[in-house]
């Protein structure tokens, strides 16, 4: 590797939760890793998966990475007890009319259209829920945008820092699980390139993608793969090698989950992996606490800047002191 285009040694990442919740530590010859899943599982599952490199346009005086926002003690709003029990009660209700559930509660526009109606919503956070590809989207562009907040509310106190951590569409994993032509997708051009991002893709050290599986087929190595297809297509300039990656396995991470809740837990991996371990565990899973992520992240799709959806005035009278921040 020549000196302007090479990165340091740095992991990627797989964090995975199924039902065994079992994760084992493997460690090969070379420096780089990849993160992988221990057992398969028969049920179906969402895996994290989080390469951790640098995708590169043309950059000749890129000398060092930026750190984390883990090491740097940024961290997304936290929410307060009612802000995520009020919507999720509210979603539960059973009295929700039919035209209610009909209409379009997530309506996001950019990059590409993401259009899911109550009735999804409501089928994917409920307690027996299994998330859907489009939810988990829309969940990682949401988290996409939490960054850029953060990153923005800093910036304003003299903090700025170049962008660790990039997500990627679920349907980038899916393009690469069915075999699909992802590299002429413009969903999947638009993940990388574009107005939208207010940062350099090329400054990150981590890149995650969530993937869905009837079985945790060996998956990993051909998404590790299509994310260099992806740099070689889109980017220029960058002559680190793809070959050389050993694998790492995760150990122990709890608690135990459900096959329908691996949509829930990935998505908490991928907004809390710090390249090495979880900022924030899950607590032992009850269905209090997972109904307050789940209310939590219904409360951020609902009120983020970019969902043009339906906002029923009764929740916004509720959530009003929130809302109008």
């Amino acid at each position: 590797m020549t000196s302007p285009f090479s990165i340091p040694p740095s992991p990627a990442g797989v964090v995975s939760q199924s039902d065994s919740a079992r994760f084992e530590s493997c460690r090969g010859s070379s420096s780089r890793r990849i993160w992988q899943p221990r057992r398969p599982s028969s049920a179906l599952t969402w895996t994290s998966l989080c390469t951790r490199a640098c995708i590169c346009k043309a950059v000749l005086n890129h000398v060092c990475y930026p750190p984390s926002p883990f090491e740097l003690g940024f961290s997304h709003p936290a929410l307060c007890r009612l802000q995520k029990t009020i919507p999720y009660k509210w979603m539960m209700n059973s009295d929700r009319s039919a035209a209610e559930l009909e209409r379009p509660w997530i309506h996001i526009t950019t990059p590409s259209k993401i259009v899911i109606s109550g009735v999804e919503v409501r089928g994917c956070l409920m307690q027996t829920g299994t998330f859907s590809v489009s939810l988990v989207d829309a969940i990682m562009r949401l988290w996409t945008h939490l960054d850029d907040r953060m990153h923005s509310d800093y910036e304003k106190i003299g903090l700025k820092y170049k962008r660790w951590r990039h997500f990627l569409p679920t349907t980038f994993s899916v393009c690469v699980r069915d075999g699909s032509d992802f590299l002429g997708s413009d969903i999947i051009k638009q993940s990388f390139l574009g107005d939208h991002l207010k940062y350099d893709v090329e400054d990150c050290q981590m890149v995650e993608a969530i993937k869905s599986s009837i079985r945790h087929e060996e998956i990993v190595i051909d998404l590790h793969k299509a994310l260099f297809s992806c740099k070689d297509r889109f980017f220029s300039g960058w002559d680190v090698s793809s070959t050389g990656w050993s694998t790492f396995y995760l150990t122990d991470f709890p608690p135990k989950s459900k096959f329908n809740n691996t949509g829930l837990y990935a998505v908490h991996y991928a907004r809390n992996f710090t390249g090495d371990l979880l900022a924030n565990e899950l607590k032992d899973a009850s269905e209090s606490n997972l109904s307050e992520i789940r209310g939590e992240i219904l409360y951020l799709l609902l009120s983020i800047a970019r969902n043009f959806g339906y906002k029923p005035q009764e929740l916004f009278t509720a959530l009003r002191q929130w809302w109008r921040q």
